[in-house]
């Protein structure tokens, strides 16, 4: 009778012991795959910041070159009336350039909030992933790494 009692035992055990398996199993499956939207989110993060950046150069460039318009207007004005025409087409044409500048730079804000809210994202997904168990503690800690070396290249003024 012993015998028998072992045998269901055993199998209990060994019934026990797959399922301990498969839901580890399971476990890490999930935490690969919160691993992998970190990372595609820490990279639509990165794309966002050099979309801000660029935005943020051209409407650096498009405030000059409106500054530069509006200098040349005031100076055709100044250099004679008889040219009221001309100077009155600089005039317009630097609003038009203020108006595009301004454009540009609402669109580049709009673009660096992006990036914070991107950035918000893949670290709130990181912060979801490290209070998994078994996360591998060196892919979570280069992702911290990347995160605070992105953080540096955003503008100061709202971090």
């Amino acid at each position: 009778m012993k015998p028998k009692k072992t045998k269901k035992k055993a199998e209990k055990a060994a019934g026990d012991s797959e399922k301990a398996r498969l839901e580890a199993e399971a476990a890490a499956q999930r935490a690969q795959e919160a691993r992998e939207e970190a990372e595609e989110s820490a990279r639509r993060a990165e794309k966002a910041r050099k979309q801000a950046e660029a935005a943020a150069q051209r409407a650096e460039e498009a405030r000059e070159a409106s500054e530069e318009a509006a200098r040349q207007a005031e100076e055709a004005r100044l250099d004679a009336e008889a040219r009221a025409e001309e100077s009155e087409k600089a005039r317009k044409e630097a609003e038009r350039t203020a108006r595009e500048a301004e454009k540009a730079r609402s669109d580049a804000e709009l673009a660096v909030e992006k990036v914070y809210e991107a950035l918000a994202v893949a670290e709130a997904k990181l912060k979801e992933v490290t209070s998994k168990p078994s996360v591998p503690h060196g892919q979570v800690w280069w992702l911290n790494k990347e995160l605070e070396e992105a953080k540096k290249y955003m503008p100061k003024r709202k971090q």
